[in-house]
């Protein structure tokens, strides 16, 4: 999946000149020509006049989060409006083309997902499974729009269905399945002494690799587990590199 990469923050621009400074500025920090600027303003400290008077265009609001640690976004209960402005004539119609213009094409990135460990019939019986869960979506309108249609499809699903078939299909596949790891994180006398992040076979809960960690559990389980997952993990221990390879596959 092609993304786009890559922000310049500056104050609200007033003039053409304004937009030139700001365009070649993020021109020579990233190496590309921006098309389209975004900003964000608080409806309950004022009501966009600024934007609306310099010709931005208001595309719609947030659903009201903030960013939380590295990690996670927590709801705040004050969405922000949503202003756009085209940097370049049209910019909406260029963004939305098959191929960027080749001054644009630097802001674009690879975001490739983890390959799954499963072969082709690994992947078509698990396929069969799900199609055996009730779709909650309306039979006119099974497209979910929208960055959040996976999250928000299987908020719609009936859990209880949904674990019946992911149940049924790991019994049908025991033995066959590629090995994985399950990982964990347990604060060690009420947090006072510490964390230990482990990563432990799914089989038998045996331990395989473990991780000091200090802190609360939400500010540093997942940056430990990568730091336990990371190459300079296996570096510096190569025993227990080898047994992950050989016994299991680990995954997040």
């Amino acid at each position: 999946m092609a993304g786009v990469e890559g922000k310049l923050e500056v104050k609200v621009a007033h003039s053409a000149q304004d937009w030139r400074r700001a365009k070649e500025a993020l021109g020579r920090e990233h190496g590309y020509r921006p098309l389209l600027a975004e900003s964000f303003s608080d409806p309950e400290s004022h009501a966009g006049t600024v934007y609306t008077a310099t010709n931005w265009t208001q595309a719609g609001t947030t659903k009201g989060f903030s960013q939380d640690h590295s990690d996670y976004y927590i709801p705040n209960g004050r969405p922000k409006k949503l202003w756009l402005k085209e940097l370049a004539p049209r910019a909406c119609e260029l963004m939305s083309a098959r191929e960027l213009p080749e001054a644009c094409k630097g802001a674009l990135v690879t975001r490739g997902g983890a390959r799954s460990p499963l072969k082709n019939a690994g992947l078509k019986s698990l396929r069969d499974a799900l199609a055996q869960v009730p779709d909650p979506r309306h039979p006119k309108r099974l497209k979910m729009p929208g960055c959040d249609a996976l999250n928000d499809l299987l908020a719609a699903v009936e859990p209880t269905a949904y674990a019946r078939a992911i149940t049924a299909w790991l019994q049908a596949n025991a033995g066959v399945l590629p090995r994985s790891l399950a990982l964990d994180g347990k604060s060690v006398g009420n947090g006072r002494c510490g964390m230990i992040v482990t990563l432990c076979r799914h089989e038998d809960g045996r331990p395989v690799a473990m991780i000091p960690a200090s802190g609360k559990k939400e500010d540093c389980e997942v940056s430990e587990a990568r730091a336990l997952l990371s190459f300079e993990f296996y570096n510096r221990h190569p025993a227990k590199a080898l047994n992950l390879i050989l016994h299991a596959r680990p995954v997040l």
